[in-house]
Protein backbone atom coordinates (compact mmCIF):
# COMPACT_ATOMS: atom_id res chain seq x y z
CA UNK A 1 0.00 0.00 0.00
CA UNK A 2 1.10 3.58 -0.82
CA UNK A 3 0.15 4.64 2.33
CA UNK A 4 2.49 3.10 4.04
CA UNK A 5 5.24 2.51 2.06
CA UNK A 6 6.47 6.67 3.10
CA UNK A 7 9.44 6.63 4.86
CA UNK A 8 7.25 8.80 7.63
CA UNK A 9 4.55 6.90 7.54
CA UNK A 10 5.48 4.19 10.56
CA UNK A 11 6.89 7.01 12.26
CA UNK A 12 5.16 6.86 15.18
CA UNK A 13 6.12 3.63 15.82
CA UNK A 14 9.31 4.62 16.89
CA UNK A 15 7.76 7.72 19.45
CA UNK A 16 8.50 6.67 23.33
CA UNK A 17 5.13 5.62 24.97
CA UNK A 18 4.09 8.25 27.75
CA UNK A 19 1.17 8.82 29.12
CA UNK A 20 1.92 11.93 30.44
CA UNK A 21 1.56 13.28 26.92
CA UNK A 22 -0.70 10.97 25.90
CA UNK A 23 0.70 8.42 23.53
CA UNK A 24 0.64 5.31 25.55
CA UNK A 25 -1.83 3.18 23.72
CA UNK A 26 -4.16 0.74 25.45
CA UNK A 27 -3.86 -3.11 23.74
CA UNK A 28 -7.20 -2.26 21.24
CA UNK A 29 -5.79 1.30 20.27
CA UNK A 30 -2.29 -0.59 19.33
CA UNK A 31 -4.36 -3.00 17.40
CA UNK A 32 -6.54 -0.91 15.56
CA UNK A 33 -3.21 1.11 14.75
CA UNK A 34 -1.12 -1.42 13.13
CA UNK A 35 -3.61 -4.15 11.63
CA UNK A 36 -4.09 -1.70 8.53
CA UNK A 37 -0.47 -1.57 8.22
CA UNK A 38 -0.50 -5.28 7.95
CA UNK A 39 -3.48 -5.29 5.21
CA UNK A 40 -5.42 -7.52 7.79
CA UNK A 41 -9.09 -7.89 8.82
CA UNK A 42 -9.95 -5.51 11.75
CA UNK A 43 -13.39 -5.67 12.18
CA UNK A 44 -16.92 -7.54 10.86
CA UNK A 45 -18.44 -5.88 8.13
CA UNK A 46 -21.61 -3.71 8.87
CA UNK A 47 -23.51 -0.51 8.18
CA UNK A 48 -22.11 2.91 9.46
CA UNK A 49 -24.57 5.33 11.58
CA UNK A 50 -24.22 7.65 8.14
CA UNK A 51 -25.43 4.28 6.23
CA UNK A 52 -22.15 3.75 4.48
CA UNK A 53 -21.15 -0.28 4.16
CA UNK A 54 -17.99 -0.97 6.61
CA UNK A 55 -15.97 -3.38 5.44
CA UNK A 56 -13.70 -5.83 6.88
CA UNK A 57 -10.43 -3.36 7.03
CA UNK A 58 -12.91 -0.67 8.32
CA UNK A 59 -11.25 1.93 6.54
CA UNK A 60 -15.02 3.79 6.15
CA UNK A 61 -14.10 5.37 9.64
CA UNK A 62 -11.34 7.51 8.49
CA UNK A 63 -13.33 9.42 6.44
CA UNK A 64 -17.17 9.46 7.74
CA UNK A 65 -18.59 12.92 8.30
CA UNK A 66 -19.35 11.00 12.12
CA UNK A 67 -15.75 10.61 13.09
CA UNK A 68 -15.21 13.78 14.89
CA UNK A 69 -12.84 12.68 17.33
CA UNK A 70 -9.77 12.55 15.69
CA UNK A 71 -9.57 15.99 15.25
CA UNK A 72 -10.18 16.97 19.00
CA UNK A 73 -7.70 14.36 20.31
CA UNK A 74 -4.97 15.45 17.71
CA UNK A 75 -5.95 19.13 18.91
CA UNK A 76 -5.71 18.11 22.60
CA UNK A 77 -2.54 15.55 22.36
CA UNK A 78 -0.86 18.86 20.78
CA UNK A 79 -1.65 21.39 23.90
CA UNK A 80 -1.06 19.21 26.32
CA UNK A 81 2.80 18.54 24.51
CA UNK A 82 3.34 22.46 24.50
CA UNK A 83 2.30 22.16 28.10
CA UNK A 84 4.31 19.93 28.86
CA UNK A 85 7.36 21.91 27.69
CA UNK A 86 6.69 24.78 29.99
CA UNK A 87 4.54 26.42 26.70
CA UNK A 88 0.81 26.98 27.92
CA UNK A 89 -1.48 27.08 25.77
CA UNK A 90 -5.02 26.86 25.08
CA UNK A 91 -7.63 24.68 22.40
CA UNK A 92 -10.24 27.21 20.19
CA UNK A 93 -9.07 30.47 21.68
CA UNK A 94 -11.20 33.28 20.81
CA UNK A 95 -9.45 35.10 18.21
CA UNK A 96 -9.44 35.39 14.54
CA UNK A 97 -6.21 35.36 12.10
CA UNK A 98 -5.12 38.74 10.80
CA UNK A 99 -5.29 37.15 7.26
CA UNK A 100 -8.34 37.52 4.53
CA UNK A 101 -9.63 33.99 5.62
CA UNK A 102 -10.91 35.12 9.23
CA UNK A 103 -10.64 31.40 9.89
CA UNK A 104 -9.87 30.75 13.74
CA UNK A 105 -7.14 28.43 14.78
CA UNK A 106 -7.35 25.13 16.60
CA UNK A 107 -4.91 25.96 19.26
CA UNK A 108 -2.75 28.97 20.74
CA UNK A 109 -0.10 29.33 23.14
CA UNK A 110 -0.43 31.61 25.97
CA UNK A 111 3.21 32.94 26.10
CA UNK A 112 5.20 34.24 23.07
CA UNK A 113 6.62 31.85 20.68
CA UNK A 114 8.80 33.86 18.51
CA UNK A 115 9.23 37.51 17.78
CA UNK A 116 6.55 38.61 20.82
CA UNK A 117 4.31 36.65 18.85
CA UNK A 118 1.89 33.54 19.85
CA UNK A 119 2.37 29.67 18.41
CA UNK A 120 -1.38 29.40 16.28
CA UNK A 121 -2.27 25.88 15.36
CA UNK A 122 -4.66 24.22 12.70
CA UNK A 123 -5.08 20.19 12.76
CA UNK A 124 -6.23 18.69 9.29
CA UNK A 125 -6.94 15.21 9.65
CA UNK A 126 -6.56 13.54 6.49
CA UNK A 127 -7.54 9.42 5.46
CA UNK A 128 -3.87 8.02 4.15
CA UNK A 129 -6.27 4.67 3.40
CA UNK A 130 -8.33 6.65 0.92
CA UNK A 131 -8.22 5.21 -3.06
CA UNK A 132 -5.99 7.55 -3.91
CA UNK A 133 -3.42 6.52 -1.45
CA UNK A 134 -3.61 2.97 -1.26
CA UNK A 135 -1.84 0.47 -4.61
Amino acid sequence: MLAVSTKESGAWLNALPASCVGNLLDDDSLRISVVPRLGAPICEPHTCRCSATVDVYGRHGLSCRYSGGRHSALTESLRRALVTCQSHAIPEPNVVLEDDTRKRPDGMTLVPWKQGTALVWDVTCVDTLCDSHVG
